[in-house]
């Protein structure tokens, strides 16, 4: 509360007057109506309906007269520039005596607006910045040619192997797809992107092994992060596509069968 009432003694007298004009349009003046209304006249008049929508006619009158007030109010201190003005006067009566405390309470709210703008534009400056990193860091690989899948898999797979490090190979495949899609096969569907662009996994390398279906993997990745990473990208799914396409996980070495599975499946569009 004392914080508050420093703020508020913080405005000029013609912007603290109006502020207090408008609470009491909007808030006491109807209060207090109501209540000299129920206690008097309520009980005593036969036409009880009358007098109530009577009396909220008034206080919803009060409280627009009062909401245009609180925006000059407002508006006030956002244009401080026409308040000083309204302050200080026109030029020709540049020379008569201005209170020296609304100068100087003016001169602090300039002061902490100031600051509040330079912090803000610090953070807005800070929140672009990051959004600028996430999007540089977040970059899709160069697509794999579908006639060379194949061989990278199987490229992958024995680096894997001579340097014992896990993969992890994903599938996408969607069972509606649209015309667009399946004539493009240069470029990543937006559903795709959206989905690991949400989970903040970007594949060492993705193919398109037919029209609707899609093959990455991820290099160092054991099978519960392979796991977590397949949830979450269920999850991060955007609607309609959450419920057409289905999403394939496997990790290498655990999962070697099914990998040579999967290697001799992509002709056929199928997973398992």
């Amino acid at each position: 509360m004392k914080h508050v009432i420093r703020h508020l003694f913080m405005l000029p007298r013609g912007v603290r007057l109006r502020m207090v004009t408008a609470f009491a349009l909007m808030a006491v003046i109807p209060l207090l109506a109501g209540v000299y209304v129920v206690t008097s006249h309520v009980t005593r008049s036969h036409d009880i309906y009358a007098v109530l929508c009577i009396l909220l006619l008034v206080c919803i009158f009060l409280a627009c007269v009062g909401f245009v007030v609180m925006r000059s109010t407002v508006w006030g201190v956002v244009d401080i520039a026409r308040t000083m003005d309204e302050l200080l006067g026109s030029e020709q009566s540049a020379s008569r005596n201005i209170n020296a405390r609304e100068l100087d309470r003016v001169e602090r709210l300039v002061l902490y607006m100031d600051d509040q703008v330079r912090t803000a534009r610090r953070k807005l400056d800070q929140y672009r910045a990051m959004m600028r990193q996430q999007s540089l860091r977040f970059r899709l690989p160069p697509l794999v040619p579908a006639s060379l899948l194949r061989q990278r898999v199987e490229d992958v797979t024995r680096e894997a192997e001579r340097n014992h490090y896990p993969v992890g190979f994903f599938s996408w495949r969607n069972s509606l797809v649209t015309p667009e899609e399946a004539a493009d096969d240069t470029r990543v569907p937006q559903w795709l992107y959206e989905m690991l662009k949400r989970v903040n996994c970007v594949p060492d390398a993705i193919c398109r092994a037919d029209a609707g279906y899609w093959v990455g993997w991820v290099t160092r990745r054991n099978p519960q992060q392979v796991k977590t990473i397949a949830e979450a990208m269920q999850q991060a799914l955007p609607p309609p596509h959450n419920s057409q396409v289905l999403i394939g996980a496997w990790s290498h070495p655990t999962d070697a069968v099914t990998v040579r599975q999967l290697l001799d499946s992509f002709e056929h569009r199928g997973v398992r």
